[in-house]
């Protein structure tokens, strides 16, 4: 009797460790439902996954990040809508940006026509034909450059017709060639004393003998003067050639690099001239 007892109660402990086993629960279930829904002993997270209820708010950790992944992570999130041609479309970096528009002549025009003989601006003289002569004084840089302009239809030796700069008491024989309708620059004389204040520069032809000639009216071509002239004037000599090349008051000083003369004026008075020009001298075409 004694055996069978102790057999019974044997068998009866272990009956007992088996009811008293429980399967573990995952950390986290499946994706909340409606309303945040999740099976008993489980709460919705913030992920919208439905984590194991700790108690007192705390909610266990996913063994796997990237437990239904597939929803989060998905083609609707990082495909073709997010990532699709319309964003880098050719509306962005197409032709609009940097079509001619942008780095088109018209801004560069006077600037480049030394580079590009193709952008070589002309000068209109006043249509009626006064002081037209052949070449004319078309920008003064004080202590840089001086800029001709060929009025004619055909190129001009400037050495053969002997033209002359005159910047009192200092003067430059010419040379080179202007051709038709283009420009020639170039360096003023350290010895000229004109500056951004005040002076005048005389274009002469036929200065063969110097200085004698330069008293001659018949031989001022262009006559330019600005501000307080720093040195002597021939502004009367100008004035009293057969075509007058200068009448009334000097330009005012330049608030600018340079003077230049504007286009379809006779170029013999201080309003034919912009005071407040950029520097821009040209050699073309």
């Amino acid at each position: 009797m004694l055996r069978w007892t102790r057999l019974w109660l044997v068998a009866l402990a272990s009956v007992a460790v088996v009811a008293c086993y429980k399967t573990p629960k995952p950390n986290c279930s499946f994706t909340c439902g409606t309303g945040s829904a999740c099976p008993d002993e489980y709460a919705c997270g913030p992920d919208n996954i439905c984590h194991l209820d700790l108690g007192g708010g705390a909610l266990a950790v996913c063994e796997n990040p990237t437990f239904d992944a597939t929803v989060p992570d998905g083609a609707t999130i990082d495909g073709s809508v997010e990532d699709a041609p319309v964003a880098d479309a050719a509306p962005f970096d197409a032709k609009v940006f940097d079509a001619r528009p942008v780095d088109a002549r018209p801004p560069d025009a006077h600037v480049d026509a030394t580079v590009d003989a193709n952008l070589c601006p002309a000068l209109a003289i006043a249509s009626d034909g006064s002081g037209k002569q052949d070449i004319v004084i078309s920008e003064i840089g004080p202590g840089g450059k001086i800029e001709l302009y060929n009025t004619t239809a055909s190129d001009i030796d400037l050495t053969a017709s002997h033209y002359a700069l005159l910047s009192d008491p200092q003067s430059l024989a010419l040379t080179g060639t202007v051709k038709s309708h283009g420009y020639l620059s170039l360096d003023l004389p350290v010895a000229f004393t004109d500056t951004l204040a005040g002076g005048e520069i005389i274009l002469y032809v036929n200065i063969v003998t110097t200085p004698d000639d330069f008293d001659t009216a018949a031989n001022v071509y262009d006559f330019v003067c600005w501000g307080t002239n720093p040195h002597a004037s021939h502004k009367t000599t100008a004035e009293a050639a057969t075509v007058p090349k200068w009448s009334g008051a000097c330009a005012g000083a330049i608030t600018g690099d340079a003077i230049a003369r504007k286009s379809n004026v006779d170029g013999v008075d201080a309003a034919d001239y912009d005071i407040n020009a950029t520097a821009s001298p040209l050699t073309c075409p």
